[in-house]
């Protein structure tokens, strides 16, 4: 049966007198879970009867995880009856699930399986993701885990191995304690014993492999360590008692940092040093040395991918272990690699399973470096001793890898070095090392240059006696390996450019003329070098292989060049020029590659990808939250019309915003030279439910399809629903795009003209208007030549029709104000177009686009005239009954019929909005807002979030705004309410003070810089005389007549209260300072030293905490800054008698005193 919402089921047996059948699907000792939350485990379970389900999914302990739901947990089980079924079975599990929530341990099966799924390494148990540890099968069709023999089921060794590192044992087998003998192992201990190794153990307490049995009887003896030369011969544990290292590697045991070690840093963690997924030289030079032959020692190993890759099923040891441990002196180089990671793999846990991972041989390596410390601190992975020379009293030893792969991954731990000798005995051990290190390198399709002096180094080393003639060829010998390596990469670069020029030679049937035949010459046939062919023709270029990786990269812009040229010269109408763009799919391996990318106004968590989404079904580019240009230049072309044509779409926000009828205002373009066209809103070419094909052409599950490509990754990637009518979805992301741009949706093309041989082509997005984590995806551009084609002409009046009636509908329905005047052009030119000659109907799409393109400088201007529209009438609706409310509204009803019938052309609108900015009603005015003095009002108090129309400012014939304004008398109020705020507006843009410390005014303080936006000016109270200045930016008040006091100030700071008490910067009135009249304060303060420092500290507050006045009040009072008065100087420290000029109110400063 199938469990429930989680389950728990352990310690069972069915014999192979039991069998399992369904009609139906999920068969197992347990059939499994269906679409069920929840943890299954299951733990201790044997099922040796047969099973058979007569659809899919049949297995000897679990059916299935349907919907990949469930996180199961299976351990300690096993099978042995037949398993059978139609399809998706398995000899353990018929499906665990995906998306990593299956964890199976330590189990094993030699079931016999009918109907797994061929082909995809899932007999054992068929899972995606899964992590799997300490397993094993009979079967060799698919080696899905460990490989275990029918012997070794029975002889003990399966259940040695099923226990890992004997820390735990939960797998027990009678073989010779004198019970009933088992022929498998159980997990079990009732009636069943321990399993223990009898024969010869090694010295590290690992299990000799040769002549190993096992046995009941625990009767194992480990022998001592064989040590010679500071490293045990048997396990290679290092001798603690050696001492001939010399101390003089710095941080050679990385015990906790890189330090010493420079170039591309190591990550130092768990007490070893790593490089993973890059290339890297990471080194150490030592100085003062003796010269003469030196051994280098070093643990450590490196992994060339990963170790479930394809690379690992078929390794190649010489191509692919490219990581060196080398040392350096004078310039010349002795190396070796360091050995792979599979080289010292253990048939035993190490560290408890714990960033361990098991071979398909049975053999543990690590996975982490916490893992790696384990192993290496157990004396493996110790690498082969490294004879160099030093002959300048310096030497740099390092580690490097100039070949790095995927996954790729080097860890070192200790290095040790001891010196050899200086005769030629120490140095025939640096050229017998050579021979020892030489790799097999004759059948790689390299430089065969390279590969003939390699060959030629190795072939003389033995015979070698001179020092310098060693050292050259082991410096060579160090070297030539990679540069033969990174020029069979380069060999199969340039195969692949070619056979992709070849593919688009191929295609084709439109390449006439001279330069179409040196093409196919360079393409089909096999020349030699001449005028022609500098390098000769490719196929003599790949059977001879001379050039080295920096010629074949020019060999391949040559050839590109030669396809270029004859595509150029055979262009004729229809034309497909695609292969002119670099990187047309936005997938090559060098991201951006051929495109210029530049970045513009950003949002939150921007950022712009490149071959991203599902790339094996549509790669697609991508700017999130951005505006940005993506753009490519294409030269030497034909005049006439160009298409080009994308896949691209435009979300106008997060998820979900936007009109879903896909008629928002985008700001993203696709264009060619001047021409431009608005990119589709994601909207604009949504998929139904009925015609959406999951995995085709949209993605709105991603769990639950099987048929569907990547079901169960990506999981939170699928498309919006818009819940409209009968149904849509809209792709969300780069990874639903993939599926929608598959499914050839949201295909759209721009024209443009090019006059001058040059066409400039891309996406974009001007930013305007801005959405919110706004996206822009595309992909798989494509170039059409036209011409001057009657087609192509009216496909774009066509589309220029669709945009012009789009416009108009945006400007309705979506306030997008312009001047009618671009509306009625483009449309009377597309009238005119249509009896014009090609040469005329050129020249009119020319300026129908500049139309276009005028278009948002347009209705920035109408938005302009609607902003002052709309503080008219704000302004307006603040005033009863006066004349300045009639003149308001007049303003609003003018300016509103032409913004609605966009009556005025751009030039007649902004020359309107000039003379609104000077009109003394409106814009040639500044008013004052904020806390204002209202005579008319019960307080005498303005309401500051209301615009006020009582203190204009108006221009002068120096274009200053002049006039004053009297403010609330706050001088008596406590706390943040002791202080009148002000500012200035003209029409919608507020001018406040440019420092937001520094806005007080006072007698004293009356001239500030201002800014749009900023802080409120300030003040207890006055009334101003007020010049602004916008042209400079300044603003100066002059105070009318006197100004009121605080009645006092305190102190605060190091001091003693009234009573003689220690008051440490207490924020109340305890100590003040009383107005002796004109700003003047005068009192008493008992300072005292600030803790141990030799200084008393104070600070002035200019607000009360209470507005009752209490004197010596206690009450806390607000610490806002602008209440503060300071000096410039922080912690300005002054002397008894001193006098402290050019006071600054709304700073935070303390003064230093001494007693």
């Amino acid at each position: 049966g199938r469990c429930g919402n989680g389950a728990l089921i352990e310690n069972l047996l069915l014999d192979e007198t039991c069998s399992i059948n369904t009609t139906s699907e999920c068969a197992g000792l347990v059939g499994g879970t269906n679409q069920m939350s929840g943890t299954v485990t299951l733990r201790n379970l044997g099922n040796m009867g047969n099973v058979y389900a007569s659809i899919q999914q049949a297995a000897g302990i679990y059916g299935a995880n349907t919907g990949s739901q469930t996180t199961l947990l299976i351990e300690n089980c096993f099978s042995t009856g037949a398993v059978e079924g139609g399809k998706d079975c398995g000899a353990l599990v018929g499906w665990a699930g995906s998306g990593g929530k299956a964890t199976i341990n330590n189990c094993w099966s030699c079931s016999e399986v009918t109907g797994y799924s061929e082909g995809k390494n899932l007999y054992f148990a068929r899972v995606t993701d899964g992590h799997l540890s300490n397993n094993y099968c009979t079967s060799e069709i698919e080696q899905q885990v460990a490989l275990i023999s029918y012997d070794e089921i029975m002889d003990g060794t399966l259940c040695y191995k099923l226990n890992g590192d004997q820390s735990t044992i939960a797998w027990f087998q009678n073989l010779d304690n004198g019970s009933e003998v088992d022929d498998q192992p159980l997990p079990f201990s009732n009636g069943h014993a321990q399993v223990y190794p009898k024969g010869k153990m090694l010295c590290d307490g690992t299990i000799d492999p040769s002549g190993m049995t096992y046995s009941n009887n625990n009767e194992v003896v480990i022998p001592d360590h064989h040590f010679e030369d500071g490293f045990c011969t048997v396990c290679g544990q290092e001798d603690p008692d050696y001492t001939g290292f010399l101390s003089i590697i710095k941080n050679a045991n990385f015990t906790n940092d890189s330090n010493f070690w420079t170039g591309v840093e190591f990550a130092v963690s768990n007490g070893v040093a790593e490089q993973a997924g890059k290339t890297f030289d990471t080194h150490q030079d030592i100085t003062d040395l003796e010269n003469g032959v030196y051994k280098l020692r070093l643990q450590g190993f490196s992994r060339a991918a990963a170790l479930d890759s394809e690379a690992y099923e078929n390794f190649e040891e010489d191509m692919m272990r490219n990581t060196y441990y080398y040392a350096e002196s004078a310039g010349k180089r002795q190396a070796r690699r360091l050995v792979d990671i599979t080289s010292d793999g253990k048939d035993a846990k190490m560290n408890d399973g714990v960033g361990e991972v098991q071979l398909p041989n049975g053999d543990y390596v690590p996975t982490t470096t916490a893992a790696a410390n384990v192993y290496m601190s157990k004396g493996h992975y110790w690498n082969k001793p490294l004879y160099l020379a030093v002959t300048d009293g310096t030497l740099r030893i390092g580690l490097t890898n100039q070949i790095n792969a995927a996954n790729a991954w080097s860890v070192i731990d200790r290095v040790r070095i001891e010196y050899v000798g200086n005769d030629a005995e120490a140095y025939a051990l640096i050229a017998q090392q050579i021979v020892d290190d030489a790799q097999n390198l004759d059948e790689v399709l390299g430089q065969e240059t390279l590969k003939d002096a390699y060959e030629q180094i190795i072939d003389d080393a033995e015979s070698l006696t001179e020092i310098d003639a060693i050292l050259d060829a082991a410096d060579q010998a160090s070297r030539l390996p990679d540069q033969i390596k990174l020029s069979v990469a380069a060999y199969e670069s340039y195969s692949a450019a070619i056979q992709a020029i070849y593919a688009e030679w191929e295609s084709r049937d439109d390449l006439i003329g001279e330069d179409a035949d040196k093409l196919e010459t360079y393409l089909t046939e096999e020349e030699e070098p001449s005028e022609d062919f500098p390098n000769g023709t490719y196929l003599y270029i790949v059977e001879n292989r001379k050039l080295s990786a920096d010629q074949l990269a020019a060999e391949i812009a040559f050839a590109q060049q030669l396809l270029q040229t004859a595509i150029l010269n055979s262009a004729s109408e229809g034309s497909d020029l695609t292969s002119l763009i670099i990187n047309p799919k936005f997938n090559d391996e060098t991201a951006w590659n051929g495109w210029t990318i530049t970045e513009g106004k950003t949002g939150s968590s921007y950022n712009m990808v490149h071959n991203d989404g599902f790339t094996d079904v549509f790669p697609v580019a991508a700017a999130y939250n951005l505006a940005f240009e993506v753009n490519q230049e294409i030269t030497g072309l034909s005049n006439g019309i160009y298409a080009l044509t994308a896949q691209a779409f435009y979300r106008p926000g997060e998820r979900g915003k936007g009109l879903i009828d896909g008629t928002d205002i985008i700001p993203a373009q696709l264009f060619v030279n001047d021409f431009a066209a608005p990119v589709l809103s994601v909207y604009a070419d949504k998929v139904s439910y009925i015609d959406a094909e999951n995995g085709v052409n949209c993605r709105y599950d991603a769990t639950e399809d099987e048929s569907a490509p990547h079901n169960g990754e990506q999981t939170g990637r699928v498309d919006y629903d818009t819940q409209e009518g009968d149904g849509y979805f809209v792709p969300d992301d780069v990874h639903t795009a993939s599926f929608a741009f598959n499914g050839k949706r949201y295909e759209q093309t721009v024209y443009g003209i090019v006059k001058d041989g040059k066409l400039s082509l891309g996406i974009r997005n001007v930013g305007e208007p801005w959405h919110d984590k706004n996206l822009t995806v595309w992909g798989n551009f494509r170039l059409t030549y036209y011409g001057e084609s009657s087609n192509a002409v009216n496909n774009i009046l066509e589309q220029y029709s669709q945009r012009v009636d789009l416009l108009d509908q945006q400007r309705y329905n979506q306030d997008y104000y312009i001047s009618q005047s671009h509306i009625d052009a483009i449309r009377n030119k597309i009238a005119q177009a249509q009896s014009a000659s090609t040469e005329e109907q050129l020249q009119l799409i020319e300026e129908m686009n500049a139309e276009f393109a005028a278009v948002p400088a347009s209705a920035e201007i109408y938005k302009r005239l609607l902003e002052i529209a709309l503080f008219a009438t704000d302004m307006a609706d603040g005033l009863e009954g006066s004349e300045l409310q009639d003149q308001m509204y007049a303003i609003y009803d003018e300016l509103e019929g032409i913004i609605v019938e966009g009556s005025l052309t751009d030039e007649e609108a902004e020359q309107k909005i000039a003379e609104l900015m000077t009109n003394p009603v409106i814009g040639g005015v500044v008013y004052v807002q904020g806390d204002l003095y209202d005579e008319n009002s019960e307080n005498g108090e303005w309401n500051y979030s209301q615009m006020c129309s009582l203190y204009p400012l108006q221009m002068n014939d120096e274009g200053k705004f002049v006039g004053s304004v009297t403010l609330q008398d706050r001088s008596r109020r406590a706390n943040n309410y002791q202080r009148a705020g002000l500012y200035f507006r003209r029409i919608n843009t507020v001018y406040k003070c440019a420092n937001e410390n520094r806005n007080f005014i006072t007698p004293a303080r009356q001239h500030f810089d201002v800014q749009e936006g900023g802080s409120d000016f300030q003040a207890l109270n006055g009334t101003y005389n007020i010049v602004l200045d916008l042209d400079n930016m300044t603003v100066d008040f002059e105070l009318q007549d006197d100004y009121n006091w605080d009645n006092a100030v305190f102190v605060t700071g190091t001091l003693n209260n009234r009573q003689g008490s220690l008051m440490r910067w207490k924020n109340d009135e305890q100590v003040p300072l009383q107005h002796m009249g004109n700003g003047k304060y005068v009192g008493v303060v008992d300072l005292i030293n600030d803790n141990s420092n030799p200084y008393c500290s104070f600070g002035i507050m200019a607000c009360r905490s209470t507005q009752d006045m209490v004197n010596y009040s206690t009450t806390t009072r607000s610490s806002w800054t602008e209440a503060r008065y300071g000096s410039e100087t922080q912690y300005l420290e002054i002397s008894s008698g001193q006098e402290v000029t050019d006071l600054v109110r709304g700073l935070d400063r303390t003064w230093r005193i001494s007693p």
